[in-house]
């Protein structure tokens, strides 16, 4: 379980329009990952591992495109 500065720092590196893909990602609505994000919604399994694999993929993404600029 996160707090809530913690969530704030991962949604901060997360791209705009991030909460629908992690929606998607989790099996629930949108409004479910914003209530999450701003502590509305306490704890949620499905939306901490969405957003913990979505930061991930970002990061991995990052790096590939560093490396080919390399």
């Amino acid at each position: 379980m996160f707090t809530i500065e913690e969530k704030k720092a991962i949604k901060s590196k997360l791209p705009h329009g991030s909460l629908r893909l992690i929606a998607k990602m989790a099996g629930v609505s949108p409004q479910s990952v914003a209530g999450w994000f701003s502590d509305r919604v306490k704890s949620s399994k499905k939306i901490e591992d969405a957003a913990i694999s979505l930061l991930r993929k970002c990061k991995e993404d990052k790096e590939r495109k560093l490396a080919g600029l390399l």
